[in-house]
């Protein structure tokens, strides 16, 4: 568990109308205050499974609780359950097909930001038989993301 004290807290004031300087308008004021704390804890697990010489299937899961107060906004502004599910096969001719599937649950149950599904695959071919970085030089790629 994670305990945080002296978070930074915007606590509204009350809004006013002034008439100078021209023109009239509304005056909207907030106080920020270091009264605000916060507790978490989680979980995070992760595998990995060599199927065959040329296959591996890599998986994780997060799980996040939050507890912010003084009025818990800002629990709501992280996905309480990822999921990642990624397989990595190596081709003949030093290509290989990557491809994954994301998962991320819903911001806050009221949001109009539901879960997020997505999945990602990707067809690479390593020049001079290097295989890593896809800045670095040696590496050709495309990728399609849905």
């Amino acid at each position: 568990m994670n305990r945080y004290q002296s978070l930074l807290n915007f606590v509204p004031d009350a809004p006013q109308f002034e008439l100078s300087p021209a023109p009239p308008h509304l005056l909207i004021l907030s106080t920020t205050q270091n009264n605000g704390t916060a507790e978490t804890h989680g979980v995070e697990l992760s595998a990995q499974w060599q199927v065959v010489h040329r296959w591996k299937l890599a998986g994780s899961y997060t799980w996040l609780h939050m507890n912010v107060r003084p009025n818990g906004s800002t629990e709501q502004e992280s996905p309480r359950h990822q999921i990642q599910i990624r397989s990595y096969l190596d081709l003949p001719g030093r290509a290989e097909l990557n491809g994954a599937l994301y998962y991320v649950s819903s911001i806050a149950p009221q949001s109009a930001t539901g879960a997020l599904l997505s999945m990602f695959r990707r067809m690479c071919d390593s020049i001079s038989g290097w295989r890593g970085d896809p800045a670095s030089r040696g590496w050709l790629g495309s990728g399609v993301r849905t």
